[in-house]
């Protein structure tokens, strides 16, 4: 089954330029990292602005089989996600949760909003996302450094 949401992943983002990769909420399917020329200032994802002025753009789709808790999103200075799947997915933040429905996109974190999110599903669902990332993150072109998580729950 999670062949059949690879295949779909692969199609969406229209490149064969791809990694994939396991992950412990699922799988990921990562489009090369785009290092845009230095004049660029903002890209459109999803008719939504990504700044990207001295940053990477790193872009995907995630196949949720299990919820992602939250973590903290030090890699990331913008990030625009969007249910490309049929699954309703939920972003999780610190004091609620924003139902994803297919097809719309969100930020997930701008400024210091969604610094601290996650995502749950009921079933298998894909998510794009689109990170505007700090260049000294990158570990290659298919992947980040991601820092020790410093979400703390209220009742921790």
């Amino acid at each position: 089954m999670t062949d059949e949401y690879i295949k779909k992943a692969i199609a969406i983002l229209g490149t064969d330029d791809k990694e994939v990769t396991d992950a412990p909420f699922g799988r990921r399917v990562i489009k090369k990292a785009y290092w845009p020329s230095p004049a660029a200032d903002k890209i459109t994802i999803y008719e939504l602005p990504l700044t990207i002025k001295d940053l990477v753009l790193f872009e995907g789709i995630v196949v949720i089989e299990r919820n992602i808790p939250i973590r903290s999103h030090e890699e990331v200075r913008e990030e625009i996600v969007c249910n490309v799947g049929e699954t309703v997915i939920n972003y999780v933040l610190p004091n609620g949760n924003v139902t994803l429905c297919q097809g719309a996109p969100h930020y997930s974190v701008r400024g210091n909003d969604g610094f601290f999110h996650g995502f749950t599903v009921e079933k298998t669902g894909l998510l794009y996302f689109a990170k505007a990332v700090h260049p000294d993150s990158f570990v290659n072109d298919y992947s980040f450094k991601i820092h020790k998580n410093t979400f703390k729950p209220k009742n921790s």
